[in-house]
């Protein structure tokens, strides 16, 4: 049979033969069980919240119904029709239009009606369950894989994140840029994504799998925003793009830790050694250049050589405590017993400074 659905040639013929097929087949929906069906389409409107086209296959979808989704659930606010105009219930293969998802569920996924929120809630937790515990199966069972074996080993760390987005090409964009920070020393594990508004389900996930919740262009729905409070669950929001893909990269360069260089700040020539009664000796030195400061370490050098070091933990001028001492100027340094040191030494006072690492 010719068909074309640009022209309509055969469309009357095909529809026509559909039905008598089905008639044949004895292809009768049951309007007497909780709807249940597919997603056709989905979507998130800034205006209405989420959209999602739904062919129901068996029941009837009306307005207060409690649906679910996948991870998504809700309870059907409006019910349109594929004209545009909201009535108060649908049966089986009519195409319509739904508010009141929690989420943007995939296409093809199936949808359910229950019996109230409490079912849908404890449905949508049994889901999330089952979805860590397959996170956590493949974390057990990839050994072999270098990455994964070297996250193991603690040599690379890993950002679990949750990324929701407006559409799927903001979702895919984000991905890629996540995907693209990885290096060597660290990297992202996208835990759930999707398009649609930051809702419970997120939430769940994001506290049992220890994730930071990243939303670009979406919202966070007002009863998730008392369980963040609540919970301590990080979600953050951008509307621009460039300003969540440099939150990125610094939630990853904070997983890594700081390098130490060290930094010499100045030399004092031991003039005197005075052996202390109780414990220890006080190296009477002189500052040649830079400073002696309180909380740093020193290196004993002698002919060039350092011979040892020791932490500067006490500093005097005269008998008085200081912090630090100058350049030009005598000062009293405490040194353990243990340190070899004489006269003519020079002690090298140095420190460590933090550099964070970049990706």
């Amino acid at each position: 049979m010719p068909v074309s659905a640009l022209d309509g040639t055969g469309i009357d013929e095909l529809l026509e033969l559909i039905s008598i097929q089905s008639d044949l087949l004895e292809l009768k929906a049951n309007n007497k069980v909780p709807a249940n069906g597919f997603v056709l389409e989905s979507y998130l409107d800034k205006g209405r919240g989420v959209v999602a086209t739904l062919i129901p296959k068996e029941g009837e979808i009306k307005r207060g119904d409690f649906i679910i989704c996948g991870t998504n659930s809700g309870k059907v606010r409006a019910v349109i029709d594929d004209i545009g105009i909201q009535v108060k219930n649908s049966g089986p293969s009519l195409p319509i239009e739904i508010l009141g998802l929690d989420g943007v569920p995939d296409a093809g996924l199936p949808f359910h009606i229950v019996k109230n929120d409490k079912v849908a809630k404890e449905v949508i937790r049994n889901r999330l369950d089952a979805i860590k515990e397959e996170e956590s199966f493949r974390s057990h069972t990839v050994g072999l894989d270098f990455i994964n074996s070297e996250v193991l080993l603690g040599k690379i760390k890993e950002l679990p994140v949750i990324v929701k987005a407006d559409t799927q090409g903001s979702l895919d964009a984000l991905i890629s840029a996540l995907n693209n920070f990885e290096s060597d020393k660290c990297k992202s594990k996208i835990v759930h994504s999707a398009v649609g508004s930051i809702n419970e389900s997120d939430h769940m996930l994001a506290e049992s799998t220890g994730s930071i919740i990243l939303g670009f262009s979406t919202i966070v729905e007002n009863d998730v925003k008392k369980l963040l409070e609540k919970s301590g669950v990080r979600c953050e929001t951008y509307e621009i793009i460039y300003e969540i893909l440099d939150r990125i990269k610094e939630l990853l360069e904070g997983l890594l830790d700081p390098i130490l260089e060290e930094r010499i700040v100045g030399h004092a020539e031991i003039k005197e050694v005075f052996n202390l009664t109780k414990k220890g000796k006080i190296a009477g030195c002189y500052v040649q250049d830079g400073k002696a400061i309180r909380g740093y370490k020193f290196r004993v050098m002698r002919d060039n050589e350092a011979i040892s070091e020791g932490p500067l933990d006490s500093l005097k001028r005269f008998k008085d405590d200081v912090k630090e001492v100058a350049s030009g100027f005598e000062c009293g340094i405490g040194v353990d017993d243990s340190l070899d040191i004489k006269q003519g030494d020079i002690l090298e006072i140095f420190t460590h400074d933090k550099i964070a690492q970049t990706i």
